[in-house]
């Protein structure tokens, strides 16, 4: 496995996790949404 090879998957790894945190906070931010549309 080269270096690139590794820094890719590291970037990859990165991108990956923040675009989770990303989804994990729009699903909190429409679920309060949705919780306050419906109280």
């Amino acid at each position: 496995m080269s270096i690139v090879d590794k820094q890719t998957l590291a970037d990859l790894n990165v991108t990956n996790s923040r675009y989770k945190d990303m989804v994990d906070f729009f699903r909190l931010y429409s679920y309060a949404r949705w919780a306050g549309y419906v109280v």
